[in-house]
Formats: structure tokens, sequence, C-alpha cells
């Protein structure tokens, strides 16, 4: 008789065990994510469009053309950039039939006044979408990124004269300098060319250029 109530003990405490064992697999494992999920980005979406100042559409201002570096967004080039310009972005800032298509509407269409081309100084970037090693020294990559935001300039040029040459269009070559290669300051917009006019002296004194100041001239314009 005690055998039999000891063996009955072993079974039950036995069963605990595997039921424990089951309830333990059956518990929800918390997933890690990287970052926040997705409605707190919502909520700050719709809470950021409700804090917004109620104000009237903005009027469109310029296009800009610019590469896809992430670091480079709309808020460097102008402040509350929405509903101010039409965005054409690339790897290389380039006008490629698809970012033509939207550069005609801008200009040809809705007959906006500046065309900005605009690159960005960032080391890693420009070595992930370059197919040869980039310049060792900076002076080199200065080069190399001065002559694509030319080469755009002068493509553009190409396409826009007549709008150019009636001075309905001012076509702007420049730098976000990103990691302060020139010593004007990390994240400066330098604009390098003018329709065409590289000259630092004659970009100061370019039409385009003459309501600013004179440390705006200083800190914004020439290579």
């Amino acid at each position: 008789m005690k055998n039999g109530v000891i063996l009955k003990a072993t079974v039950f405490m036995i069963g605990v065990a595997f039921a424990s064992n089951g309830m333990a697999a059956m518990r929800p494992m918390l997933k890690k994510r990287a970052g926040l999920p997705p409605f707190e980005v919502v909520k700050k979406i719709i809470r950021g469009n409700d804090q917004r100042e109620p104000s009237e559409q903005s009027p469109l201002l310029y296009c800009w053309l610019a590469d896809s570096n992430p670091g480079l967004t709309a808020e460097e080039t102008t402040s509350s950039p929405a509903g101010k310009l039409i965005q054409v972005r690339n790897p290389e800032a380039i006008m490629t039939p698809e970012a033509i298509r939207l550069i005609d509407l801008a200009v040809n269409r809705l007959h906006l006044p500046v065309l900005l081309i605009t690159r960005s100084s960032n080391s890693q970037y420009l070595s992930l979408i370059s197919e040869r090693p980039l310049p060792k020294d900076i002076s080199g990559r200065k080069s190399l990124l001065e002559k694509a935001v030319d080469h755009s300039v002068t493509r553009a040029l190409a396409r826009y004269q007549r709008r150019v040459k009636k001075g309905r269009l001012v076509i702007i070559g420049s730098i976000f300098d990103q990691e302060n290669w020139y010593g004007r300051g990390y994240g400066r917009l330098l604009v390098i060319n003018i329709n065409g006019e590289k000259d630092p002296g004659r970009l100061m004194r370019h039409q385009a250029t003459v309501t600013l100041s004179h440390e705006e001239r200083r800190d914004h314009l020439g290579r």
C-alpha cells in the first residue's frame, strides 16, 4: 500500500513538471525591435501635422536637384520647406530622364525662378556611389565634387538656356558641406556656380546675390 502511494505521488509530480514546461513554452516572447514601433511614428506624424502653423498653402519657390544622401534634407536649404519646393533626387544629382521630366514641369510649366543643384561632401556616401576609389586628400575630393556640380549646371543651362537668357531662371550649383571641407562650418551651403559663372569675385557681384549681406556672401559664395 505504501509503495502504491509513493508511485502515485511520483506520477503526479512528473505530470506537474510536464505541465509547467508546456505552459512555459506557450508564453509569448517579447520581440526586440530596432527603433520606434510604427504606432509611435504614426502618432508623431499626426501630431506634427496638428501642431503646424495654420496658414494658406505656401507658393512654390524653387526646384531642387540633389543627391540622395540621407543626411541632406530640405530643411538645410530653406526654413519650413513644406510646399515651397519641388524635390528631384538621385544618387549623383544629375539630369536623368526621370529628373528632366520633373524639372521640365518646374521650369517650363510652373515657371519657377530658381533651379538649385546640390551635392554633399559626405565621404561615406561618395564612396558608396562612386565607381572609382575616392581621392585620399580633401583637395582631390573637393575637385571631384565641384566638377560634378559644374557638369550638372552645364547640362541644365543647355536645356533651359532660353529662360536663363530672358532672366526668368537662375541655375545655382552648390555644395552642402557636411564635412566642413571648405572650412566655413559643418553643413554650410556653398554656392559655387551661378548660370555657369564660377569666379568667386563675380559671384559676389552677381545680380542673384546682390541682396545678401557681406557676411552671407563671405560664408556662402565661392569654392
